[in-house]
């Protein structure tokens, strides 16, 4: 039987009152007071985050805007920074949501340092472009490079005066790593309350990192593992 893998996201959680910790997805669960029953991630990161919130929400790896439009419906007053380095998909999500003036784009990604690289691109799945060489362990047909930008998110948040964060979401194919380390110092203050991430627990693409890696880096500054949403097991 193949080993499970998660493909899609994962919640870490940090400045709000966290007192269980596994691995096991919990389908009715108090939330400040109320039962929700439901694993919309969106409405549970609502009900956790109540009233406390700052209306600031960050989309790292927006692709053509899907989280986007759950932070829309889910938080309809909150400012949202959307981050695509890919051009034909930042063009889709510059026409989906270019025009709502809560919603600023960015076109680069996040890494540990700034500069440039290459992203693997598949044409008929952007959602899948990764920065990670694809090697003989990709489940994925790359048919194209481009070449992005990349910038730490740290140096953003210096630049545009982040006092907090209500979401930091992050979705990009494997790179989570080095996009965490270079938001470093915005992790060592809390900027974050939260921190919605896609992670796996098998190998998909070279030097990707794993569960355990990822847990790691976030527990090195005090984050602690929330709940896990949409499982999902390859073969």
């Amino acid at each position: 039987m193949p080993l499970p893998s998660i493909v899609d996201l994962k919640q870490w959680a940090k400045s709000v009152t966290i007192r269980n910790y596994g691995l096991k997805r919990r389908v009715v669960r108090e939330l400040n007071g109320s039962v929700v029953t439901t694993i919309d991630p969106f409405e549970v990161m609502a009900s956790l985050l109540g009233n406390d919130r700052q209306g600031l929400l960050l989309d790292v790896g927006a692709n053509v805007g899907q989280t986007v439009t759950a932070f829309r419906s889910h938080f309809p007053h909150a400012e949202i920074h959307a981050f695509e380095p890919s051009r034909p998909a930042w063009e889709e999500l510059n026409e989906a949501h270019g025009a709502d003036p809560l919603v600023v784009l960015h076109r680069f990604g996040a890494a540990a340092a700034p500069g440039s690289a290459t992203l693997h691109t598949i044409s008929t799945n952007p959602s899948m472009n990764s920065i990670l060489d694809p090697g003989n362990k990709s489940i994925n047909e790359y048919d194209g490079v481009e070449t992005i930008e990349l910038r730490r998110l740290d140096n953003l948040a210096d630049e545009l005066q982040w006092s907090s964060v209500d979401v930091l979401k992050m979705d990009v194919e494997g790179f989570e790593d080095q996009a965490l380390l270079g938001a470093s110092g915005a992790l060592s203050r809390s900027l974050f309350k939260l921190i919605f991430l896609e992670v796996g627990f098998v190998q998909r693409w070279e030097q990707a990192p794993l569960f355990g890696d990822i847990e790691s880096l976030l527990g090195a500054h005090d984050y602690q593992l929330y709940d896990l949403f949409d499982l999902k097991q390859e073969n």
